[in-house]
């Protein structure tokens, strides 16, 4: 079975579209792309889900966007937190962690890597309070990565918010824009299956983990 011939508009398009991952490769805009994905797949996919459950058209568009703003203020909090709080218990968790393994070490007869755990521990603690108040601070946080990330997240909310626009002449600008934005949303639904894949992963992994802590926990306490 011979393959249908590739139009000019075609090819055009997926050398337009290589060339954009190159200048995003070449500029170091790798956050600024993962955030717009992320961000336009949380609103698509919720939409879709109203869809499917009979909300209106209009109001499904502003549900999807308020979700999508709760849910990104509620993750920036708890990384936020999460951050705080690994920084405050890392002194803890290395006087722990770093004697246990000279120990382990020295049990097997290995060589330990570390000459002076204590000097070690410092060094960590150190840059790890150094990095987080850098990052706490409002010169931080207009730093290059995290304006990637703002700008990612308003362009995919404005390209969510806007409708699709009805075929015109069909001339040469028209066409090759047909062609392109199918490319896009190829590459979108591609992205929204792999990440989805790896949520489902993720997702089972979490709770067997949780179940077999759970039950060796149980299982560890004097009866």
């Amino acid at each position: 079975m011979s393959l249908a011939p590739v139009s000019g508009p075609r090819k055009a398009s997926y050398a337009l579209f290589f060339l954009a991952l190159v200048v995003v490769a070449r500029f170091h805009l790798g956050p600024c792309l993962l955030a717009a994905l992320v961000s336009y797949m949380i609103m698509d996919i919720t939409e879709r889900r109203l869809r499917d459950l009979g909300v209106r058209p209009r109001l499904t568009r502003a549900s999807a966007l308020f979700a999508f703003a709760v849910l990104s203020t509620a993750l920036g909090w708890i990384f936020f937190n999460f951050a705080r709080v690994g920084v405050s218990r890392l002194p803890v968790l290395l006087d722990t962690v770093l004697p246990r393994l000279t120990v382990l070490a020295e049990t097997f007869g290995l060589e330990s890597p570390i000459d002076n755990a204590q000097e070690l521990r410092d060094l960590l603690v150190t840059n790890a309070r150094e990095n987080f108040s850098s990052v706490t601070k409002t010169s931080g946080l207009l730093t290059r990565g995290f304006a990637q990330v703002l700008v990612g997240m308003f362009v995919a909310a404005l390209r969510f918010l806007t409708n699709e626009e009805a075929a015109g002449d069909a001339n040469l600008y028209e066409v090759l824009s047909a062609e392109f934005s199918a490319r896009v949303r190829l590459f979108v639904r591609s992205f929204e299956r792999v990440v989805g894949a790896q949520l489902t992963i993720s997702v089972v992994n979490t709770a067997l983990t949780a179940i077999f802590s759970t039950r060796r926990a149980c299982r560890s306490r004097p009866s």
